[in-house]
C-alpha cells in the first residue's frame, strides 16, 4: 500500500490522463471537425512535443509501426531539439535543474495506449522499455545533448541520423550535397571509414529485428476500416508501467543484450564444464531474479527458434524470421459479414461519447476562462455607450450571448468599440454622452480615408462573393465584396462587373 500511496501522490497517472486528454482533443479536432490545430504550449517543448507525438500516434497508423515510430521520435522530438540531456540531469550544468522526465512520461502513454489497442501497433512492449531505458543510459548516441547544433558540434552526428526518415535502401545513395562540411567527420551509411561516432539506437534496433523477433509484435493486425485510435483516459484506464517496477537481479536490467547474451553463453560453458549439460530442459525461474521473457518466450519466438536450430543442423541456410512469418498462410475466414453484440456496440458508443464529453470539456474550459479574463480586460475601465442598431447577429463582448441585431438595439462603446445589451451596459461605467474631442478624432480619420483615389481597383485585399448558408436571413442577395485595408472599407457589388459599390461597411 505504501507503494500505491506514493505513486498516487506523484500524480504521475494525473499528468498522463491530461497529456491524453489534450491529444484526444486535438485527434478529434483533426479527424471530425477537419480543423487546423497550432499547439502552442510551454515555448514548443515538453508537453507540446507530447501531445503533438501522441496526436499523430493515434490518427496514422504508420507512426505505430518501427518505421514510422522512429520517424515520429527523430521528427518531434530530435528535430526540434527536445533538450534530452538537461531534462535527465546527463550534463554537469544541468544537475540543480531537476530530472523531468519528459520523454519517458511520453513513452509511458504510448505504453497505455498499446495496452487498450494491442493490435495496432508493429512493436510490442519491450521496444518502449528499451528506449525507456537507453534513454538515460548515454549508450547510444540518439539521446545525448540538448539538439542537433550541440551533436554537430561535439562529432557525434553522423549523416544517416539526419536522413532517418528515409528507406533503409536510400541511406547509401549519395546524393551529391556538402553534407562532409555540415556534419565533421559525417559519413554515409554503410561505410567503414571515417571516426567511430557511436551508435544510433534506431540502427541497433533494426538490425535486432532484422535477427530475432525481439521488437515485434506478433498479434499485429492494422484495422484499414477504423485507423483512428481513441483511447480512454479515465484513471481506472491507466496502469502504473511494469517498466518502473520490474527487476532482473541476475544480469542487471534486461536491455543490455550483449551482457545477457555473454551470461548465458558463460553458464552454458560452465554446465558443459561440468558434465550436466542436456540432462533436463526444465529449469526454475525466480521472479525477480531471472529475466523470465528471456528464459520462457513466447511461443512465435520459442517456433521460429526451433526451425532456426534445425535449419543450421541440417546444413543449410537459414532463413530470417520475417521471411519464414510472411510466407505463413492467414487463416480461413468466414465469408459471412460479422455483425457485433449489442453489448460490444453498446460499449464502442459508450466510449466514443466519453471521448467526446473529454474533448467538449477541455474546449468549454479553455473558452470560459479566455472570455473571463477578455472580460475583465475590456471593460476594466469606465466606458461611454451610444445606441448602436447591429445589422447581423453580433456576439456580446461581455457574457458572450447572442444579440439579436435586426430585433432589438444594443449598445457601442465610442473609445473602444465593445457591443453590449442595454442592460449590461448599465454595470461596466456608462459615462455618458460623447464628447467632443471623440468627434474631432473621427472627423480627422474620416479625412485621411478620404484623401485616397476613388478608383475601388486600386485597393483590393480580398474579394468574392459572400452568401448566407443558415436558415436565418437565408433570402440575402448573393453579393461581389471586396475588402479594403488602406480606405478600412468593406464594399458590395450586385456583380463583379460592377464599377460602382452598392454601399459600403467602414471600420475606424
Amino acid at each position: 500500500m505504501g507503494t500505491l500511496r506514493l505513486i498516487e501522490s506523484s500524480e504521475w497517472l494525473q499528468q498522463l490522463q491530461n497529456i491524453m486528454q489534450l491529444a484526444g482533443a486535438v485527434v478529434d479536432l483533426l479527424d471530425v471537425q477537419g480543423s487546423s490545430i497550432m499547439i502552442c504550449l510551454e515555448e514548443g517543448w515538453d508537453i507540446t512535443a507530447q501531445v503533438s507525438s501522441v496526436a499523430q500516434l493515434c490518427l496514422d497508423p504508420h507512426y505505430r509501426t518501427l518505421d514510422g515510430f522512429r520517424i515520429l521520435v527523430e521528427k518531434e522530438w530530435l528535430g526540434f531539439g527536445h533538450r534530452f540531456s538537461h531534462r535527465s540531469n546527463l550534463a554537469a550544468t544541468s544537475q540543480a535543474s531537476g530530472f523531468a522526465p519528459t520523454f519517458l512520461q511520453f513513452l509511458d502513454v504510448v505504453h497505455q495506449i498499446h495496452k487498450q489497442f494491442p493490435l495496432a501497433f508493429e512493436f510490442n512492449d519491450y521496444y518502449l522499455r528499451f528506449l525507456a531505458y537507453h534513454s538515460v543510459s548515454c549508450r547510444f548516441r540518439t539521446f545525448l545533448l540538448d539538439c542537433e547544433l550541440e551533436r554537430v558540434e561535439c562529432g557525434i552526428a553522423a549523416v544517416e541520423d539526419k536522413r532517418g526518415s528515409l528507406a533503409s535502401h536510400h541511406k547509401s545513395v549519395d546524393t551529391g550535397s556538402d553534407d562532409e562540411g555540415v556534419y565533421p567527420g559525417g559519413r554515409l551509411a554503410g561505410s567503414c571509414s571515417g571516426p567511430n561516432l557511436g551508435q544510433s539506437v534506431f540502427d541497433y534496433i533494426e538490425k535486432q529485428n532484422a535477427r530475432s523477433p525481439l521488437f515485434y509484435n506478433f498479434m499485429y493486425t492494422p484495422d484499414t476500416e477504423h485507423p483512428v485510435l481513441r483511447p480512454q483516459s479515465a484513471l481506472p484506464s491507466l496502469e502504473v508501467w511494469q517498466y518502473y517496477l520490474g527487476e532482473q537481479l541476475a544480469h542487471g536490467p534486461g536491455y543490455d543484450l550483449e551482457v545477457i547474451q555473454m551470461d548465458s553463453q558463460q553458464e552454458e560453458e560452465a554446465e558443459a564444464a561440468d558434465g550436466i549439460a542436456n540432462k533436463s530442459a526444465r529449469r526454475v525461474v525466480t521472479m525477480g531474479y531471472d529475466d523470465s521473457e528471456c528464459i520462457v518466450p513466447d511461443a512465435f519466438s520459442h517456433l521460429l527458434e526451433e526451425i532456426h536450430k534445425l535449419e543450421t543442423e541440417l546444413g543449410h541456410l537459414p532463413q530470417k524470421w520475417k521471411v519464414l512469418w510472411d510466407k505463413l498462410e492467414l487463416p480461413t475466414t468466414d465469408s459471412l459479414t460479422r455483425h457485433a453484440s449489442f453489448s460490444t456496440q453498446l460499449v464502442r458508443s459508450h466510449g466514443r461519447l466519453l471521448h467526446k464529453r473529454s474533448t467538449l470539456e477541455i474546449l468549454m474550459r479553455g473558452k470560459m476562462v479566455g472570455a473571463a479574463e477578455a472580460a475583465q480586460h475590456v471593460y476594466s475601465h469606465p466606458h461611454r455607450f451610444e445606441r448602436y442598431n447591429y445589422t447581423t447577429p453580433t456576439y456580446c463582448d461581455l457574457c458572450t450571448n447572442v444579440l439579436w441585431g435586426p430585433v432589438k438595439t444594443g449598445m457601442r462603446c465610442v473609445d473602444y468599440g465593445n457591443l453590449t445589451s442595454q442592460t449590461l451596459s448599465r454595470n461596466v461605467g456608462d459615462n455618458g454622452s460623447v464628447s467632443s474631442s471623440v468627434t474631432t478624432i473621427q472627423t480627422s480619420s474620416q479625412q485621411y480615408y478620404d484623401q485616397f483615389s476613388s478608383n475601388v481597383a486600386e485597393n483590393r485585399t480580398h474579394e468574392g462573393y459572400l452568401y448566407k448558408r443558415g436558415a436565418l436571413l437565408k433570402g440575402w442577395k448573393q453579393r461581389w465584396f471586396v475588402l479594403d485595408s488602406i480606405k478600412h472599407q468593406l464594399r458590395y457589388y450586385d456583380a463583379m462587373e460592377d464599377s460602382h459599390c452598392k454601399g459600403y461597411i467602414g471600420w475606424y
